[in-house]
């Protein structure tokens, strides 16, 4: 059977283009996707981390008085302050209004408008409708960026407005005519560029992609009647940017002023991982990176050779470079999973490079039947592994996942009061809903928890609960006696263990640990007390 060619569509007004059959077609897909992952959110994935630092931060922002937090410098002894606050606030007040889902129902609404941007912007880029609607629901369900919005993540949203920053400046690029509004368009690209950066800093990786556009923009620029007048309306992105940094510091000029060292402290953490103690050469740590970054995008494979056939295609130098400069600056910083997703809109409009119209022509070029496997086998690539690999892994063994566990466990541990408590993560909720006041320290990713930490923690708590099947190793045994903390109960949620690790990763292993599907997360965990309480 042959394989379908995908026809090229006459473009259209953004008018009709709203109304249009693509945009009910997209709103089903959208629908669909929702109520696919809606259904798994209270058990698939584990509370993870992420989700908890970033509302943790919301709320540290809201309430700066606090003296507690799960994100706890331990040398300046107060909570992480980041000036990116937009995101984290958001999602405290999804929290607020909608409980415990609130984070991840935030985060997959994100998504979904970063996508529906994403098809707008291919559209103004001469993409063809279906081409449009199938790669932009396969950045959808891409695995890296599903993995990072359902575990409660606010990048869709910081990637919703980069994208939209581009959407908004191909418009003006589209259309010379009206050069005279132009110049607005650029004001609100720019602001939005600023936001993206303060809904989530890793937005920053996406700003190379922003500024190709305006390449594009201030080229095309030379077909208009005021083309003297170019750099003057460029200067209005400028000044849109200007105007949101203005407008988001001033809610937080006060602490940023009085605590900008430990703001700086923050962020030092954030660019780096624990495993650069050792400083590496700068020739062994780019090896590295390039490692993790290809270990990475295996997940993704079909989505990158696809990227790379569109490059070859049409020879896009800009594309190249603003992509290569976004891989240097992951490189400098840190590469790991939930900064490289912030490639799969560079590798998204690589790709759509292969579907691109001409200006001159209305038909699809040579390798029609090529172009149309490709999508197909993209789409088949996420659906397979985002929609029915992931919903099989989420239902199976889902109780183990159950947040009834966590509450059962601490309210087994304490009750509800103003204690001081060191937990993992997956308490906050529980926590917070006990008036515990809850210490971790903030540490750079991949870092060791040592007992220096430990000891650096200790002055903090009155109680530790340790996830350990078995007794602490001596040396953190020996802090806590110091302190005169010791064991006073355990809790083991599950009758029958999961299996050991037998050294054998396999496909089923790796998809778990990308979605963080895992199972029997919570517990078994130990309660240390200390003796003789703090008073503070």
């Amino acid at each position: 059977m042959p394989i379908p060619v995908i026809l090229m569509q006459p473009r259209v007004n953004t008018a009709n283009l709203i109304r249009s059959q693509l945009w009910k077609q997209w709103a089903i897909a959208a629908t669909i996707v929702v109520l696919i992952y809606a259904v798994t959110i209270p058990f698939a994935p584990y509370l993870h981390p992420d989700e908890l630092l970033t509302l943790d931060m919301g709320r540290t922002i809201l309430n700066p008085h606090k003296s507690w937090s799960i994100g706890w410098l331990l040398d300046q002894g107060q909570p992480v302050l980041l000036f990116t606050y937009v995101g984290p606030v958001l999602q405290e007040f999804s929290y607020w209004v909608m409980g415990q889902f609130g984070p991840r129902i935030s985060a997959l609404s994100g998504a979904i408008l970063a996508a529906t941007v994403m098809m707008a912007w291919l559209k103004n880029k001469r993409i063809p409708d279906n081409a449009a609607l199938l790669l932009s629901l396969a950045f959808l369900l891409d695995p890296l960026f599903v993995q990072a919005y359902t575990i409660g993540r606010v990048d869709g949203w910081a990637m919703a407005c980069s994208l939209s920053a581009c959407l908004i400046i191909s418009n003006a690029t589209n259309q010379p005519a009206k050069c005279a509004f132009a110049k607005y368009k650029l004001l609100f690209a720019g602001a939005l560029t600023c936001l993206s950066v303060f809904v989530w800093a890793s937005a920053a990786f996406l700003i190379p992609l922003v500024i190709l556009e305006l390449v594009s923009f201030i080229r095309s620029y030379s077909k208009c009647a005021e083309q003297n007048n170019r750099g003057k309306s460029v200067l209005f992105f400028v000044a849109g940017g200007c105007l949101m940094l203005a407008l988001l510091l001033a809610p937080i000029l006060g602490w940023l002023t009085r605590e900008f060292t430990d703001v700086l402290s923050s962020i030092v953490i954030n660019l780096k991982s624990g495993q650069d103690a050792n400083k590496p050469s700068f020739a062994s740590k780019t090896l590295t990176s390039l490692a993790r970054l290809f270990g990475i995008l295996k997940f993704t494979p079909v989505i990158v050779m696809a990227a790379l056939a569109g490059i070859v295609y049409r020879k896009s130098i800009g594309l190249i470079i603003s992509m290569a400069f976004a891989v240097f600056l992951m490189i400098e910083t840190f590469v790991y999973i939930q900064r490289v997703q912030y490639l799969l809109p560079y590798l998204i409009a690589c790709t759509a490079l292969l579907y691109q119209e001409d200006e001159s022509r209305r038909s699809i070029a040579p390798g029609s039947k090529f172009k149309s496997a490709s999508l197909i086998i993209i789409l088949i690539w996420c659906t397979g592994l985002s929609v029915a690999a992931r919903t099989v892994l989420a239902f199976n063994g889902s109780e183990t996942r159950n947040r009834h566990i966590i509450s059962l466990a601490a309210q087994t541990f304490l009750n509800r009061g103003n204690y001081r408590v060191f937990a993992p993560y997956e308490f906050y909720y529980t926590g917070t809903s006990l008036r515990w006041r809850m210490y971790s320290p903030y540490i750079p990713i991949n870092d060791t928890f040592t007992t220096g930490i430990l000891q650096k923690l200790m002055p903090h708590v009155d109680y530790i609960i340790v996830k350990s099947e078995t007794e602490l190793p001596d040396e953190y045994l020996q802090v806590l006696h110091n302190n005169n903390v010791y064991l006073e109960s355990t809790f083991n949620p599950y009758v029958v263990p999961d299996a050991k690790f037998d050294g054998k990763t396999t496909n089923i292993t790796r998809l778990r640990n990308l979605y963080s599907l895992f199972r029997q997360p919570y517990g078994p965990y130990r309660f240390y007390k200390r003796k003789e309480l703090s008073s503070k």
